[in-house]
């Protein structure tokens, strides 16, 4: 038992350690979109840069990145402590569950964009960014979701072993 404790709590680790690395590529993938396609969010943005500053806009953008990415650092690195032992967090399970189903529900969004979006135009090929997008997207909420199912599993081994 204590075997599977350990390779369960080191699952545990190695999960909040994706779950980090996905908040951290989640902001360069949307710097990457913004410098790839600047010109075009440029345009399209033009009326609004009439009315405030682009470091306003800036400002927002960078706001929004990190009410994204703060939760996922909260939830990664929750889950390495609890792993190695050191916490016992609560809210880290529900964050993860909330941005488990937002994730769901972005995910879904974007496949039946893509479908909408092959079915618009005729062809059966899907860009290139689209179908990386979905793929990375989907391991992101895999990990997600095998963190939130280790964590649990961790805890109730841990309950066996006191008693």
């Amino acid at each position: 038992m204590k075997r599977e404790l350990r390779k369960t709590e080191d699952k545990l680790v190695i999960d909040g350690l994706g779950v980090i690395i996905f908040a951290v590529w989640h902001v360069f993938r949307s710097f990457l979109v913004m410098w790839m396609d600047g010109d075009r969010i440029e345009t399209e943005t033009a009326e609004i840069a009439d009315l405030v500053s682009q470091w306003v806009f800036i400002l927002v953008l960078l706001f929004f990145m990190i009410l994204i990415v703060t939760p996922r650092l909260y939830i990664g690195f929750s889950a390495i402590a609890e792993g190695k032992g050191k916490g016992k967090r609560r809210g880290y399970l529900v964050a993860a569950g909330l941005i488990a189903a937002l994730d769901i529900c972005l995910f879904t969004a974007l496949a039946v964009f893509l479908i909408y979006q092959m079915r618009a135009e005729g062809s059966v090929q899907l860009s290139g960014n689209g179908i990386l997008a979905l793929v990375i997207d989907a391991t992101s909420l895999w990990i997600l979701i095998e963190m939130i199912v280790s964590a649990r599993k961790v805890r109730r081994l841990r309950n066996r072993a006191k008693e």
